[in-house]
């Protein structure tokens, strides 16, 4: 193997497109093409905790509050903060 940080399996992905699977049933009713949208980018921020090991409850209940003073001229190093990779700092 030359190059020993990669694994030989692919069993991580395989978990992650599990999770993408069992929730797509529930994206039939969306409502709408920006409902699919949103729910893409919750799937999304969701996967990503799961990956960094994150309590996923805890990220959106911190964040969620953080974003009700969030407005158009917020600073994006301030967003970029709120990603799961970041906020686990």
């Amino acid at each position: 193997m030359l190059r020993p940080e990669y694994e030989m399996d692919n069993n991580a992905i395989e978990r992650i497109n599990r999770y993408i699977s069992l929730s797509r049933r529930n994206s039939l009713f969306c409502g709408s093409h920006q409902g699919a949208k949103r729910a893409v980018l919750i799937y999304s921020l969701a996967c990503s905790c799961r990956l960094n090991g994150i309590n996923t409850f805890e990220y959106f209940k911190d964040i969620l509050n953080k974003f009700v003073m969030v407005n158009p001229n917020t600073n994006k190093k301030y967003l970029r903060g709120l990603l799961p990779d970041k906020w686990k700092k």
